[in-house]
């Protein structure tokens, strides 16, 4: 169900299950929230926090041992921004066009099937904000979510 509810308890909800897997690989969750007031949001926190499983749940399969999955959040006067940034080996340019696709796999690493990632964009796009993958300054990848401060459109089918 849809509400106004505080972006860093939905983040925690979906991180949170990964940080036994993550510490397994030696891998480091962090989480950066924005200074001063809460980032409050009209979103589902059960399929937000999904999406944020799913990213974060990639970026630490992708990571390796000693290195630091980071989530952190901004906010514009528009939407907010949020981070996934690892420190991987990257995606190669070519698989970026198709890494949200059902059932691609860019290569061996990982455990899933390709449904993970697709599944995200999908949760995002239903509450109306975009999902994108790019490389990073010195190796790994940034996932970036887009979402509105407010609906731009009806979640009553989520």
């Amino acid at each position: 169900a849809v509400k106004l509810a505080p972006l860093a308890d939905t983040v925690a909800s979906g991180i949170e299950p990964v940080r036994a897997h993550a510490s397994l690989r030696g891998v480091r969750l962090a989480t950066e929230p924005p200074e001063g007031e809460p980032v409050e949001l009209p979103h589902d926190p059960r399929w937000l926090a999904e999406a944020v499983h799913n990213l974060v749940k990639n970026a630490v399969e992708h990571s390796p041992s000693g290195s630091e999955v980071t989530v952190k959040w901004e906010r514009t006067p528009v939407f907010v921004r949020l981070l996934v940034m690892d420190r991987g080996s990257g995606i190669d340019e070519r698989h970026l066009p198709h890494i949200f696709k059902k059932f691609y796999r860019s290569g061996s690493g990982g455990s899933g099937v390709g449904l993970g990632l697709p599944l995200a964009k999908s949760i995002v796009e239903r509450h109306g904000g975009l999902v994108s993958a790019s490389p990073r300054d010195g190796g790994g990848t940034t996932f970036t979510v887009t979402l509105p401060h407010h609906s731009l459109l009806s979640l009553t089918k989520l």
